[in-house]
């Protein structure tokens, strides 16, 4: 189950330990979402990105990386880069967005250091699914992935047998 949005500042304090999947959307300084017209309708929760953290970086190592980005064009995250150039695109055709916030939701999958190599193995197993999950829900309901994402991780397994699934498609024949 996914989290309340909140500040992309909490996550510095909040995430430190969890690992799981998270969202990152973009709202005005009243906490109100842009609306993001997608291919099928319009995304009222203004999702920017969906990701995944561990087990080798936490939730809050990989919201920090994107916020970096974002906001100092420092670290590596390719969505947060994407982020960045959709900004300044937006800060030359409307104004309105010059005061816009990022704010994050996640679903922890895991909490505290892990164990052992099997116990990592399954964890980083079920993060990728999850987002794959997460992604193909998004894909289902818009017909597109949120605007920084820029690859369908599992596109012709897992991504397509959820998809098949929401669909109530059978791969039978």
């Amino acid at each position: 189950m996914w989290s309340s949005w909140q500040n992309i500042e909490r996550a510095k304090i909040e995430q430190r330990g969890h690992h799981g999947i998270y969202q990152i959307r973009i709202v005005g300084t009243d906490g109100i979402p842009y609306p993001i017209g997608r291919f099928i309708r319009v995304d009222e929760e203004g999702v920017l990105y969906i990701g995944k953290a561990g087990p080798s970086r936490t939730l809050a190592t990989r919201i920090r990386e994107f916020q970096n980005v974002s906001q100092f064009g420092t670290a590596s995250h390719s969505g947060g880069e994407t982020y960045l150039l959709v900004y300044m695109n937006l800060m030359q055709s409307n104004p309105a967005y010059k005061n816009c916030k990022l704010q994050y939701r996640v679903m922890h999958l895991y909490a505290d250091k892990v164990s052992s190599m099997a116990s990592e193995d399954t964890l980083k197993h079920k993060i990728e699914e999850e987002e794959i999950k997460a992604l193909a829900d998004y894909f289902h309901k818009f017909g597109e992935l949120p605007p920084c994402n820029s690859s369908f991780p599992g596109k012709f397994g897992t991504f397509s047998n959820r998809l098949q699934h929401l669909f109530g498609w059978s791969t039978k024949p």
